[in-house]
């Protein structure tokens, strides 16, 4: 896996909202254009302050790919925070042990 988004992955994950600059960092666009792109497809945010906020399941319907694009991040995410399987332990040499009373 690319190093740069394995670096990015732990820090995104799902969440219920995203920050625009979360997102358009994740995605490698500037803000700006991340902000200009959600307009356009229609996006509706959630304001607070001087933060625009997009839920969820706002990407989820108005923007399949970037919604796709997340699900993709979490389960690399998680596949690199999953422990290897044990190796298997090797077969036993020899006549099986006979044990004695």
């Amino acid at each position: 896996m690319h190093p740069r988004i394995t670096s990015r992955l732990p820090a995104l994950g799902l969440r219920p909202m995203y920050a625009v600059p979360d997102l358009a960092r994740v995605v490698g666009i500037s803000s700006d254009s991340m902000l200009r792109a959600l307009r356009k497809n229609g996006v509706e945010f959630i304001h607070s302050g001087r933060s625009l906020w997009i839920s969820l399941g706002e990407i989820r319907r108005r923007i399949p790919f970037l919604w796709e694009g997340l699900i993709e991040l979490e389960r690399a995410r998680r596949l690199a925070a999953k422990p290897p399987p044990p190796s298997p332990r090797p077969a036993r040499r020899g006549p099986p042990r006979v044990r004695e009373p």
